[in-house]
């Protein structure tokens, strides 16, 4: 005997996925997370595909870079940065593009 899965069983098992995945988060609120998630996904798509079209333009990666920081959405560098409370010297411990995949990476750092 086979039985037969519906859409209904394919529904109730998505949305079964997604609140393990959401957690705690009220569902109201799990959508402002999910948009701007979304939104950085796309820009950094368009990003990326913009530098690789500067890059068979010219390789030189000071040009590319000014392009870029002319372009409607800037993705701006990020820096983790320590600072020693004795000194006041600060080190850098990172420095990573904001873009969805660089984000992604470092999903599991502390």
């Amino acid at each position: 005997m086979s039985s037969q899965i519906d859409q209904k069983d394919i529904n109730n098992a998505a949305w079964a996925a997604c609140d393990t995945f959401r957690g705690v988060v009220d569902p109201a609120q799990y959508k402002d997370y999910i948009l701007v998630m979304l939104f950085l996904k796309y820009i950094s798509d368009v990003w990326q595909d913009h530098y690789e079209a500067y890059q068979k333009q010219s390789g030189d990666n000071t040009r590319i870079r000014r392009k870029l920081e002319r372009e409607r959405f800037i993705l701006p560098a990020i820096k983790l940065i320590e600072k020693d409370e004795k000194t006041g010297q600060e080190t850098v411990l990172d420095e990573f593009p904001a873009t969805y995949y660089s984000l992604y990476e470092r999903r599991t750092a502390a």
